[in-house]
């Protein structure tokens, strides 16, 4: 070797030398590291707490024979609704929704083209179970992948609770919360008034009940105005039970007159919340609406109870 090159070669070494020894230590350990991961069999396992079937509510899992059936219901619905087949969808909802919630067609069409504006995915958490009713919360949600991204995801996540049960042997569908209705025959009728109690509308979160009453008298009626506490008031397991209702209408009737009314109690379907009667507890009886609106005193007032 030539004299020069030697002296260059150990000039180097004795300068790197030690730098190029740490360099292959750390080559060596890390490729003794990467062959002894490699030999270890890892088996990865996911995990998650999503459980679909199981109500958060805690009253029971949805029976393993009608987790497949509801979620592809849900998912035939969301399909239809996304494809604008109203008919289809329409037609998977029960007999109740379609008769209570949407009779016409056209309030069902605002329906689907409010919520599915846009393509959307979906996901499904079963929130409760009772007497067979299977309630479901279900997010729905823009698909990014069809309509990308724009800034305003975390805004457009609707939900609402859908409601699986079995009718004429076939699952069905009820939305908006919407459970069904059941048909009643309670009535309360003397020489002044007939008062029909005629069904219950039963939501997740709320009962209504559906009011027919008849003014037999030539006198002026007031049942409710909002101006005194469980006017119209539901005894029930865990107390009194005020009106709920959204829009706080004069429940009246004038002679000779009948009238239709809608009751709204906050009750939840899951309760156990027996009901007892319904309490018309200050019913005023006045001889014309004139009377009442001046504020003078009814000829009579007293209270009626309906017992369920």
């Amino acid at each position: 070797m030539d004299q020069r090159l030697r002296s260059v070669i150990i000039k180097f070494f004795k300068k790197y030398g030690r730098t190029i020894i740490i360099v292959l230590i750390i080559w060596i350990i890390i490729l003794t590291i990467n062959f002894f991961v490699g030999k270890i069999d890892t088996e990865i396992k996911v995990d998650t707490n999503y459980k679909p079937h199981e109500a958060v509510m805690e009253n029971g899992e949805v029976p393993e024979n009608l987790q497949d059936p509801i979620e592809e219901l849900i998912g035939q619905f969301v399909e239809n609704c996304n494809n604008k087949d109203y008919e289809a969808a329409f037609n998977l909802l029960s007999d109740d929704c379609k008769k209570n919630v949407y009779p016409d067609m056209e309030l069902f069409k605002m329906y689907v083209d409010t919520i599915f504006n846009t393509k959307k995915i979906y996901n499904i958490q079963n929130f409760s179970n009772k007497d067979n009713r299977y309630i479901y919360t279900v997010n729905i949600l823009n698909d990014i992948l069809a309509s990308g991204l724009n800034g305003e995801e975390d805004d457009d996540v609707y939900s609402e609770k859908y409601v699986v049960f079995e009718e004429n042997g076939e699952l069905k569908l009820s939305i908006r919360e919407y459970i069904g209705r059941d048909e009643l025959t309670y009535m309360y009728e003397d020489d002044e008034m007939k008062i029909r109690i005629e069904s219950v509308d039963r939501n997740y979160d709320y009962i209504s009940y559906n009011l027919r009453i008849t003014n037999k008298s030539e006198n002026y009626i007031v049942f409710a105005d909002y101006s005194e506490d469980y006017e119209i008031a539901l005894e029930t397991s865990e107390g009194f039970k005020r009106m709920a209702n959204d829009v706080l209408e004069t429940i009246d009737v004038m002679d000779g007159e009948t009238k239709e009314f809608n009751l709204k109690y906050t009750i939840f379907f899951d309760e156990d919340t027996k009901i007892n009667d319904m309490l018309f507890d200050y019913v005023r009886i006045y001889k014309d609406k004139e009377s009442y609106e001046n504020g003078e005193k009814p000829i009579d007032d007293f209270g009626i109870k309906i017992m369920f």
